[in-house]
């Protein structure tokens, strides 16, 4: 589930041909792609679209994550301009999130990277947290929800670093969209992309493999926990290590996954956010 305000804020960093019903990606576009640092979350929204409210505790392994952004740089340029958002779950729960920062800027070094994160934990960051976002230059997006946090707390931080921060402190985000999945996987899957506000505007890397949003890289997850006769077809992500060049992964992002079929779109409704009660009804 994305928020209105998530969107408002892919709008403003990544190209409105992401966002637009049928998300043809052009070439001459910076490639946007985000990375799940952590699989859980402290928060757990209703109906996470990373489904990290009934994911099991779990972190990126830094040797792959490595591995698969230098990967990245050859297929693209080493000094191509992507944005990268890193998040979850709640990226700041990984306990190396400074070598994040560090190994993103160093394989990266001309990339738009942000860490997005729901706030709770960064009143609490040390030092080094803060000198590694100045060092690496990351910015902080701050994904609002209606909890209590120190606002203060962390706006004199980014101001002692100089860093730059996104929020959205006058209007919390309060309504999330349900995105309803047919688990029969009955629906029409081209109908379903070129009409999805995630296909091909949420890219994820995810061990090796390149997904057209966040569902089709994290649906597992919603499999596992109430054990699901869900298709998770090997065509749902792009092997970045199987295709030789950019090109090839745009033209491949251009089109609908065998797991489109599984979401209907025509069937999505807006919700007020909550905490999650895992029930398998938040995602049907």
């Amino acid at each position: 589930m994305r928020s209105r305000k998530v969107s408002q804020l892919l709008h403003s960093i990544v190209p409105s041909s992401f966002i637009k019903a049928y998300h043809s990606y052009k070439a001459n576009r910076n490639f946007y792609f985000e990375v799940q640092v952590a699989e859980h979350c402290n928060l757990n929204c209703v109906g996470c679209t990373h489904f990290s409210s009934i994911a099991e505790e779990g972190f990126i392994d830094l040797s792959v994550y490595e591995r698969d952004i230098k990967r990245m740089a050859e297929l693209f340029g080493s000094d191509y301009p992507f944005v990268v958002r890193l998040m979850g779950g709640e990226p700041l729960l990984h306990p190396e999130i400074e070598e994040v920062f560090s190994i993103t800027r160093r394989v990266l070094p001309k990339a738009e990277a942000w860490v997005v994160t729901n706030g709770i934990l960064l009143p609490s960051r040390p030092a080094s947290f803060w000198q590694s976002c100045k060092e690496n230059n990351i910015k902080i997006y701050i994904s609002k929800y209606p909890v209590n946090i120190n606002y203060a707390a962390i706006d004199k931080k980014v101001a002692e670093y100089g860093l730059t921060l996104v929020d959205f402190r006058e209007d919390k985000t309060v309504e999330f969209h349900h995105n309803v999945l047919d688990l029969e996987g009955k629906c029409n899957a081209e109908h379903s992309f070129k009409n999805c506000s995630l296909a091909n505007s949420c890219h994820n890397l995810c061990r090796g493999k390149l997904y057209t949003c966040s569902v089709a890289a994290h649906i597992h997850h919603l499999k596992d926990y109430f054990n699901l006769d869900i298709e998770l077809s090997e065509h749902n992500g792009i092997d970045i290590f199987k295709v030789n060049s950019s090109k090839e992964i745009i033209d491949l992002m251009n089109k609908p996954i065998p797991l489109c079929r599984y979401c209907d779109i025509d069937a999505w409704y807006p919700v007020e956010w909550k905490v999650s009660e895992k029930k398998l009804e938040e995602w049907t």
